[in-house]
């Protein structure tokens, strides 16, 4: 339905020289489908399926290092004078590709992938708590995200001691949690990270011990800051619990594209 109504939107912009109104389908709608489906769906097929939803960060820790090596290169403290090498302002020595890889699918968000998978994760859950195949696929897909949560953590701790050591405030154009390229993985982590906690996952207890460490080094500085949605995940994922309705209400507050959850 979804996508005849688009084709008749398309077809009538053509034939009477309309603009083309572009915009996503209702969140709600999405929601309400996904109702139906977990309705006729095996439930085996649907833990498949939900787990298979999830991205796999799989080239995040280069996205993450390359970022940082520009903005170190880019920093106004680095640059200093601008009598300073012109290859350092220019970034010649930057790792980022000339062109970038093509996407193939450019009106995925995957923000909203995530979050909405979450939801539809929490509500497979509370119907089927005891359910092995589900533990098993939750399992399985946390040895591959959690590696990636602990090194992001690392990474901003590394960040908010240097600030720190320098006695420099927060820079908020060389901030990686608020750079566009980082920050929909950087979320969706964080926010797997909790409710892997919440769900009873195994191997958290690393980036908890972490998260903890970030709010502390925020809470003792005034000048150092990330991205405040970035923040209030790391607090959920240091305070999170397992069957905690407390710390559900917090991921479910963190799904912030989703309707309802603002």
């Amino acid at each position: 339905r979804f996508l005849a109504a688009r084709c008749t939107q398309l077809d009538k912009a053509f034939l009477y020289n309309e603009p083309v109104v572009c915009s996503p389908v209702q969140i709600l709608s999405i929601e309400t489908a996904f109702s139906i489906i977990h309705k006729t769906q095996p439930r085996q097929e649907l833990n498949s399926i939900l787990w298979g939803i999830l991205p796999s960060f799989s080239n995040f820790r280069s996205k993450l290092d390359g970022h940082i090596e520009e903005l170190a290169v880019t920093s106004l403290k680095k640059l200093g004078p601008v009598s300073q090498d012109d290859q350092e302002i220019l970034n010649v020595a930057s790792r980022r590709k000339i062109f970038e890889e093509e996407d193939p699918n450019p009106y995925e968000e995957q923000l909203l992938n995530c979050q909405l998978t979450v939801m539809a994760l929490l509500q497979q859950q509370q119907q089927q708590p005891t359910d092995k195949e589900y533990f098993a696929a939750m399992d399985e897909t946390a040895r591959k995200v959690l590696p990636e949560v602990v090194y992001a953590i690392t990474k901003i701790i590394s960040r908010l001691e240097n600030l720190h050591k320098d006695g420099m405030a927060s820079d908020v154009l060389h901030d990686f949690t608020r750079s566009n390229t980082i920050f929909p993985d950087l979320h969706s982590l964080l926010l797997l990270c909790s409710t892997f906690i919440l769900l009873g996952g195994s191997g958290t207890s690393t980036a908890q011990r972490l998260a903890t460490e970030v709010c502390q080094l925020l809470s003792c500085s005034t000048s150092a800051s990330l991205h405040h949605k970035v923040t209030t995940l790391l607090h959920v994922v240091s305070l999170a619990k397992h069957q905690c309705n407390t710390t559900k209400n917090s991921i479910l507050q963190s799904c912030f594209l989703i309707s309802g959850n603002r």
